[in-house]
């Protein structure tokens, strides 16, 4: 099993690593944790250290970072501290972390590493509470090799203990997030230590690193009003805050297959085989599609699975992750269907040419379509989505959403080329949609629904539209039937109607929109002429920032905005297949 899976990151590199299962061979250490009592009441200068030591005749470099220090970016404070607090005393430093109490809660440091290896990291903590508080530590959004931490009862929020565990980080700059598991969120920490090779604290970019404030709220609400400068990556060129591997969404992570078995496939016969010979409709799987798959090399297979000829589907199951190997995997005229299915992870593909009508037809023409209901978790990231046309050259929608979808991210996709980038409802009806982000996509000459969004709750943030050539700009954001969508720091090139609700509903959708760049394009649809709900004045200006009708919107947990001037670069360095 570990031989498969280092075959995969030597073709693929660490930036797969990072999530759907598949580990590097420096990240294939199992954590270990072990508790020892510190009482230690002692105030050290409140910023980052290092220390050396001696073990078995090799050097052991500890790197200590405090609270408000250069290493630390971000927590989510919770209300009652307000930032740093000290209202329990035997903290070391200027005082001490106290999350919120929320599963989500995180706290996170950026680390230099001099080498890929295995390092040591040591939290000092206090939990005064009856039962034990969990944490897990990722580095770099690698789920797949992240640490567990319990943070057992102390005996009182002034007793402090620490805890240990190894994790796995990568030569140069490292991304640890700690994360609470349960409602309870984690326990109080004081202070976090790195032992390992040589290690420093690093300046975490575009943020001050003595408040959250520096990182972009998770929700926003008709006061919101924060510019692109506000929040980002400061000028850093074309590498984004977050890591570009690191799930954000606004459920649970998506981890489809991580720690299944790892088949390759390179045929459509082949991928639907290996979902039906899965011991059950959940075992963990990860699939590897390396070769053309069209309609000449995919059958339909039985077994533990509902599949299909004329398309790659996933209905009815759970834990799968679906990656191209290099640039190797395309999907000809064949689209990818999934139903009734949890956990779903489709990464590095490219889906290209799927029609509705003509010769050969796949999936109602969608190149991939999350439709039937129910279906839950699914993440589509990385891949490269396109058509040659509109409806009239026999193509549909590139991604649609339709029949209670739930929990999708989208995100560092190159949809490129069609008519209809996609839509999440299937009608004005109420259809159990919601809760859906997408950020760092690249939408290249698409006229329209990017999304189109129905009666469900999203997050856009630091998306690229650009317009290269001439295309029939219809709409690109349209939020209609009491949709609802957060729009922050994107950037608009050569686009008319950015946002806007059409009089195709007989309600309109709201918006939230703050830190946005809109260079090149005008408003050909309004209230008057072109069958707008509402246009607001400064929009018609070129300003597409501000709530319409008293919005009110909460996005997704844990981003890191990037600055919408940055998004270009980002955007057209990391978006589409080939890019892991």
């Amino acid at each position: 099993m570990k031989t498969l899976q280092y075959m995969i990151v030597g073709i693929m590199a660490t930036g797969l690593a990072a999530c759907g299962g598949e580990k590097d061979p420096s990240n294939s250490s199992s954590s270990s944790s072990s508790s020892s009592s510190s009482s230690s009441s002692s105030s050290s200068s409140s910023s980052s250290s290092s220390s050396s030591s001696s073990s078995s005749g090799s050097a052991v470099i500890s790197t200590t970072i405090q609270e408000a220090t250069t290493g630390f970016c971000y927590a989510d404070y919770s209300v009652a501290s307000g930032g740093v607090d000290t209202e329990h005393p035997g903290y070391t430093g200027s005082g001490y972390i106290d999350v919120q109490n929320a599963a989500s809660s995180k706290i996170e440091w950026l680390i230099q590493a001099s080498e890929a290896s295995v390092y040591t990291v040591k939290f000092r903590y206090a939990n005064g509470a009856s039962a034990a508080r969990s944490g897990v530590l990722a580095a770099n959004g690698n789920a797949g090799s992240a640490a567990s931490f319990v943070f057992n009862p102390t005996g009182g929020w002034s007793s402090w203990v620490e805890e240990s565990a190894e994790i796995a980080l990568n030569a140069g700059s490292n991304r640890l997030v700690l994360t609470g598991v349960a409602a309870e969120g984690i326990a109080n920490i004081d202070v976090i230590t790195i032992s390992g090779p040589a290690s420093s604290a690093q300046t975490c970019s575009g943020s001050s690193s003595s408040s959250s404030s520096s990182s972009s709220s998770s929700s926003s609400s008709s006061s919101s009003s924060s510019s692109s400068s506000s929040s980002g990556n400061g000028g850093s060129g074309n590498m984004p805050r977050m890591n570009i591997s690191q799930f954000v969404g606004y459920g649970n992570a998506v981890t489809g297959g991580q720690g299944g078995q790892v088949v390759y496939a390179s045929t459509g016969t082949d991928i639907h085989r290996a979902i039906c010979q899965r011991a059950s409709t959940s075992t963990p799987l990860i699939i590897m599609v390396n070769g053309t798959i069209n309609h000449g090399n995919t059958s339909r297979v039985t077994g533990s699975c509902d599949t299909a000829a004329d398309r790659v589907q996933f209905k009815g199951v759970s834990n799968i992750s679906l990656i191209g190997v290099g640039n190797s995997a395309v999907f000809d005229q064949l689209g990818i269907f999934i139903r009734a299915s949890e956990n779903i992870i489709i990464r590095n593909v490219h889906v290209k040419n799927v029609k509705k009508s003509g010769s050969p037809i796949s999936n109602g023409g969608d190149a991939i379509a999350i439709e039937g209901g129910p279906q839950t978790r699914i993440w589509i990231d990385r891949n490269t989505l396109e058509a040659s046309g509109g409806e009239s050259d026999g193509y549909d929608s590139l991604l649609d959403m339709k029949n209670d979808t739930t929990y999708v991210t989208v995100s560092y996709n190159h949809f490129r080329n069609s008519s209809r980038g996609g839509l999440i409802g299937a009608n004005d009806d109420p259809d159990g949609n919601n809760f859906i982000v997408f950020h760092h996509n690249f939408y290249e000459n698409i006229e329209q629904r990017t999304p189109l969004l129905r009666r469900a709750t999203i997050h856009m943030f630091n998306n690229y539209w650009e317009n290269n050539r001439s295309v029939n700009q219809i709409h690109y954001i349209n939020a209609r039937a009491d949709g609802k969508a957060l729009v922050q720091n994107n950037y608009f090139k050569n686009t008319n109607n950015p946002l806007l609700s059409s009089t195709d509903s007989d309600v309109p959708g709201c918006w939230v929109a703050n830190g946005n760049i809109w260079e090149g394009g005008t408003y050909t649809r309004t209230p008057s002429s072109g069958g707008a709900h509402h246009v607001p004045q400064n929009w018609q200006r070129g300003d597409l920032n501000g709530t319409v009708a008293g919005c009110s919107v909460n996005g997704a947990s844990g981003v890191l905005l990037d600055n919408a001037g940055d998004v270009p670069a980002i955007v057209k360095t990391h978006a589409g297949v080939g890019k892991l």
